[in-house]
């Protein structure tokens, strides 16, 4: 992962693969602005300058989490399936880094593409040009 900005926390969302609900994967909230799906067997991360946030998500209800992240924090935080009135009701829980990182082993990264570091452009090399031969 790339390096947190000053005055940035990071927030890992992950899901455990299971076989309920494993074609349910809701969209997940911060702020009321979609960061991710819950995708089981996955995990995303989502960097934050430092402050207080709710992570929402909507099923046949909606589930909320408040939390506050801190500059340089790094919080986990699992989502997961349980039994709801109509559709799978999915739930926030936030997990020890410890336990997240040995959980995260076994997930795939779904987020959005990590940029590579930049390197210098590569040399351009000159294309020789053919001339045709002038008629006359």
């Amino acid at each position: 992962m790339p390096a947190l900005k000053n005055g940035q926390g990071r927030v890992y969302f992950l899901r455990s693969s299971t076989f309920f609900a494993a074609a349910f994967r809701p969209l997940i909230y911060i702020n009321n602005q979609a960061v991710g799906r819950s995708d089981p067997g996955g995990f995303f991360v989502v960097d934050l300058p430092a402050g207080s946030y709710q992570a929402k998500t909507t099923t046949d209800a909606v589930i909320t989490l408040d939390f506050t992240i801190y500059p340089n924090e790094t919080k986990f935080i699992r989502t997961a399936a349980n039994l709801g009135l109509l559709t799978p009701r999915m739930e926030f829980i936030v997990v020890h880094e410890s336990m997240a990182e040995q959980e995260m082993m076994q997930l795939l990264y779904m987020g959005k593409p990590l940029q590579p570091v930049p390197t210098a452009p590569p040399a351009v090399q000159a294309t020789p040009s053919i001339s045709a031969p002038v008629q006359e």
